[in-house]
């Protein structure tokens, strides 16, 4: 009788496999003949850890040699050793949560009336120890605790006047958040690091720097929140600088719009309470 693949089954082969398909739906094991029980005890063996018996057993097989099996037995036996170790596999894998959206608090009444008045006076510079306090406060929460340390290193380098380690620190950042934030978390923060970024360029006359870094970071999305304003009042003063007055126009009037529905959802929070 030949050994290829493409042979009919026997009778005694369908019998087999026939059993083998019933023990996969839930069948006894004892119907199961001697090539079919070794593809059951093998698939056995992937999902569960062995015993001392079953260590002893495959030490013997492997050290005594067995008979050739016909082509499409061998087949069968492999293909569900195989399929037993994508279902291990599979269970042995984490299961990750997704985190919700992130959703910043509202800024403080004096936040939002410092950043209005920065929209009418065209400089920013009051604003930025409220800022600092909103920022600090936000990053202490757990899922935003890896930023923490830029953050600080940041803070710090401006305290000394040490523009280009603040610019180097804010940089790094943007270009690559830390490992532990999640994707949307750190978008959030990288728009507030980019509003920081373009303010520091203004400080020291580089406008068209503080252009694109500000255009950077309303690129990774506009929502009513400080943030958002800050990057347009950068926006503005560079427009400005660089002798833009449509430009400047266009951002004051956006931040001033996003002013009106932060200061809405504030007093309809009051109201709530």
């Amino acid at each position: 009788m030949s050994d290829r693949l493409g042979d009919k089954p026997t009778p005694e082969e369908q019998a087999e496999a026939d059993a083998l398909a019933a023990w996969e739906a839930g069948g006894d094991p004892e119907h199961l003949n001697e090539d079919a029980a070794d593809g059951a005890a093998l698939a056995s063996f992937m999902l569960h850890p062995p015993t001392p018996e079953h260590l002893r057993v495959i030490e013997q097989r492997i050290v005594l040699p067995r008979p050739r099996r016909r082509v499409v037995r061998t087949t069968a036996v492999a293909l569900l050793a195989a399929a037993a170790s994508v279902l291990l596999w599979f269970s042995l894998q984490p299961v990750e949560t997704p985190l919700p959206p992130l959703q910043l608090p509202l800024p403080s009444h004096e936040i939002v009336k410092l950043q209005a008045d920065a929209v009418k006076k065209g400089n920013s510079d009051a604003l930025d120890p409220v800022m600092d306090v909103y920022r600090r406060s936000l990053v202490q929460a757990p899922r935003l605790r890896a930023a923490e340390p830029t953050y600080s290193r940041v803070d710090e380098a401006l305290r000394r006047g040490d523009t280009d380690a603040a610019r180097a620190a804010l940089t790094a950042f943007i270009d690559q958040p830390p490992s532990g934030l999640g994707t949307s978390d750190a978008r959030v923060l990288q728009r507030d690091a980019l509003a920081r970024l373009a303010a520091l360029e203004l400080r020291t006359n580089r406008p068209q720097q503080a252009l694109a870094s500000a255009d950077r970071g309303l690129a990774f999305g506009k929502s009513a929140d400080a943030f958002t304003v800050n990057l347009l009042l950068a926006r503005a003063n560079a427009c400005r600088q660089l002798g833009d007055a449509r430009c400047e126009g266009e951002a004051l009037h956006d931040a001033i719009e996003i002013l009106d529905a932060m200061l809405t959802a504030l007093l309809d929070g009051m109201d709530k309470k």
